[in-house]
């Protein structure tokens, strides 16, 4: 029974791609964050193309509370505070989790900071901007400094940013303009790996011949 059960992890784990993926292609120019549980656009640079460059926080929260993109209108800009609230939330001094010196739990918090430290690659300090692949997953036009939907609790002009070209995280008041990274709720459902189903019908198979070989045989007397 245990050999059968351990089969049938192993199945769901090829099923699903394995337990490690973090950044999955979901298509339609969308990725599947199996750790934040969201989608980011994989456009990075998609408020500037639609804005026609770079906007204030308030332009940037409407632009992502209005975008319709792949199929889907449940957009906001990327939180550098989850725990503040969602699309947009307020967040005060000191309670941005840092993510060059924090734990990877407390990092999941900050939305840019994760995607920044654990993501993209290159270690903290480097230029992340630009096109960059993770895995199997292309995400272009990395802009060089974000505002993210989370604006500094008790100072009603200010909004938090982060830097992608050196990992740098601070705020700045909201009538500047910078750029924003599309999220939303959720992962988008992908089809199964090619072969995926055939591999676990074959290991399953070959386990069953494999038990039906073990058992006893019995002669006539």
């Amino acid at each position: 029974m245990k050999t059968w059960q351990g089969m049938a992890a192993a199945g769901l784990l090829l099923a699903t791609g394995g337990a490690q993926a973090a950044l999955v292609d979901a298509g339609n120019g969308l990725v599947n964050d199996t750790v934040l549980d969201i989608t980011w656009v994989a456009d990075a640079g998609l408020s500037n193309d639609q804005l026609g460059g770079a906007a204030t926080w308030q332009e940037l929260v409407n632009w992502a509370a209005d975008l319709e993109y792949a199929g889907y209108d449940d957009w906001r800009l990327a939180s550098m505070s989850v725990a503040a609230g969602t699309p947009t939330g307020s967040a005060g001094f000191g309670s941005i989790i840092d993510c060059e010196t924090d734990t990877e739990t407390n990092c999941r918090d900050n939305e840019l900071g994760y995607m920044y430290r654990y993501y993209l690659p290159g270690n903290y300090g480097d230029d992340k901007t630009g096109e960059q692949t993770v895995g199997d997953v292309t995400l272009t036009g990395i802009q060089n400094l974000y505002w993210s939907g989370t604006d500094v609790a008790g100072s009603p002009f200010r909004a938090w940013l982060f830097n992608p070209g050196v990992g740098f995280q601070s705020y700045g008041f909201k009538s500047s303009e910078h750029y924003g990274w599309a999220v939303r709720p959720g992962q988008i459902p992908t089809a199964p790996l090619p072969g995926t189903a055939a591999l676990m019908a074959l290991g399953l198979a070959g386990l069953g011949a494999r038990q039906l070989s073990r058992r006893p045989t019995h002669s006539k007397v």
